[in-house]
């Protein structure tokens, strides 16, 4: 018998220190210009720390700003433009400069050193913070509100030999085009915002602002939420926020409306990057984990409803898109315990699902992993889906009294290019009846021995006789435990090697393993090498 040695990905996911990308099992996958996800093995965003800051930064702050010059130069063809923009980076480069915030400095209180920080954010002079430069900030309580108003392509970073959190009541980046807010720091949230009374309180907002990053911060509001009288976010993308939006590695909870809300329209269109969310952990709120409209990104995070209560009218889902548009990507996360883990409501274009784990835990009501749509057309509005729909390579597990994927299709066919490779654990119903065409024989369910089923009112039941099973084979994938949470393919699982091909779509698994020539099915690939024994050995004697 043959002695295999496995290799099991399991379902977590990685935060890294990588800015617009994730990383997971040591594998970072960036979100490229288009928004689709690509491993790579250096972030293109901005890097870590440094402690030689001044120029570096400068430098970095001025690449990506250049970056964002070339590619519109490139599309008008202006090579003037391209050398403008270039020297501008270059002029930044040489006057590069640091500043400090620390409360406990004894020092001068001027800013230019960390012993002579200033010491509170009232007391830093933001107008000798120019293009490039970075405003180091030392960890330890500050109760204020930390705004960036005003400003363009500056950083504000956690200092590098910080060993506490830096605490603010809030923050905002207003008018601050090209600006990043970075508080990760050795795999930590270090800035941390629990508070906010002048903005409306939600934790942080953005306004009037384009190109920014905003990286490590923690919003915790369990101190103040219950004191609520509307719906108030961890982090509010207000009106004049347009485009290039990167929010990485957060920590968002406990609020009575969503953990990201974004209130604006997108000023472009046909890219994925009008808002990205990756790697980051939302959980404990009261509506929605991310509500966002289109030209997004969301990969890599963990989104976690936590049966926190439903506050103000609340419809809780874990991401839900705006109605009629389009550009969406939503792979490589875990959702649990909303309404509508996804709610995609009728897409206009271009919507690619795919390497998710999506998992129910009520035993009454309509919880369901996908609430999908796309066309409509009614006497003031008409919406025909464009582009490429892809669902594939979700794992869906515990959706006991209601179906695991509602709604519909695109009316065009042509349009689904990827329906398959899915697996159903424990869902009472796949799909609505008609939807069942597209449950091919590459999607499997599975009701794990004695799981009991319930109808919307919590009352104990048996199974549907229309399931919108289709095409779909009843197998043990052979999972690890998915009720701790591993939904890792076991050895001999016969989920392995099942599936379609999709490569045209995504390479990858949700850990960052690359797929086969043979696909296997579920969010994660199930790897196994086999060691032979060797053989047409001869034994020679010794000379």
């Amino acid at each position: 018998m043959n002695n295999v040695k496995v290799k099991c990905r399991r379902a977590e996911v990685k935060q890294t220190a990588l800015t617009s990308s994730c990383k997971v099992h040591g594998n970072p996958i960036a979100v490229s210009s288009d928004g689709i996800g690509t491993e790579t093995g250096n972030s293109p965003g901005i890097t870590r720390p440094r402690t030689s800051a001044g120029c570096q930064n400068r430098l970095l702050v001025g690449e990506q700003v250049y970056r964002n010059y070339l590619k519109l130069s490139v599309r008008l063809r202006h090579r003037l433009y391209v050398l403008l923009a270039f020297c501008w980076c270059l002029g930044w480069a040489a006057v590069a400069a640091d500043w400090y915030l620390d409360r406990a400095a004894t020092g001068l209180n001027n800013g230019a050193s960390m012993a002579d920080a200033w010491t509170n954010v009232n007391a830093v002079r933001w107008s000798s913070i120019l293009p490039g430069d970075t405003l180091w900030i030392q960890g330890g309580v500050y109760n204020q509100h930390l705004d960036v108003a005003n400003k363009n392509a500056i950083i504000v970073r956690i200092a590098s030999n910080a060993t506490q959190k830096a605490v603010f009541l809030g923050g905002q980046l207003y008018n601050a085009d090209n600006c990043v807010i970075d508080g990760w720091l050795n795999g930590t949230q270090f800035f941390r915002f629990w508070s906010n009374c002048s903005h409306g309180a939600n934790g942080y907002l953005v306004r009037e602002t384009t190109n920014a990053v905003i990286r490590g911060i923690e919003v915790d509001r369990s101190a103040v939420y219950i004191k609520d009288v509307s719906q108030n976010h961890c982090i509010a993308l207000g009106s004049g926020a347009t485009d290039f939006i990167t929010i990485d590695s957060c920590h968002l909870h406990h609020t009575t409306g969503d953990g990201i809300n974004q209130g604006f329209t997108p000023a472009l269109a046909n890219h994925y990057r009008s808002v990205v969310v990756t790697n980051c952990t939302i959980t404990d709120v009261g509506d929605d984990g991310m509500q966002l409209g289109g030209q997004i990104t969301v990969v890599g995070n963990y989104v976690d409803n936590n049966n926190f209560p439903t506050y103000f009218g609340g419809h809780p889902d874990g991401l839900q898109t705006g109605q009629y548009t389009g550009n969406i990507k939503v792979f490589n996360n875990t959702f649990r315990g909303f309404n509508q883990n996804v709610f995609i409501e009728y897409a206009s274009s271009n919507v690619y699902l795919y390497n998710n784990i999506l998992m129910g835990f009520r035993t009454n009501g309509t919880d369901r992993a996908f609430n999908i749509s796309a066309d409509r057309q009614t006497a003031t509005v008409t919406n025909v889906f464009t582009g490429e729909w892809v669902l594939a390579n979700n794992t869906m597990y515990n959706f006991l009294s209601f179906s695991a994927i509602n709604g519909g299709l695109p009316a065009n066919r042509d349009s689904v290019k990827a329906f398959g490779n899915n697996l159903f654990i424990n869902c009472k119903i796949l799909a609505p009846s008609y939807m069942a065409e597209w449950m091919t024989t590459n999607n499997v369910y599975w009701d794990i021995p004695g799981t009991q089923f319930f109808d919307t009112t919590g009352a104990p039941c048996t199974l549907p006789s229309d399931r919108g099973i289709g095409l779909a084979r009843n197998l043990d994938p052979k999972l690890v435990s998915p009720a701790l949470g591993d939904f890792s393919l076991s050895i001999g699982s016969p989920a392995i090697g099942a599936g379609k091909n999709y490569s045209t779509y995504f390479t990858t698994d949700k850990a960052g393993v690359t797929r086969g020539p043979t696909w296997d099915l579920g969010a994660l690939e199930c790897q196994a090498e086999t060691l032979l024994p060797p053989t047409n050995l001869r034994v020679e004697p010794v000379q």
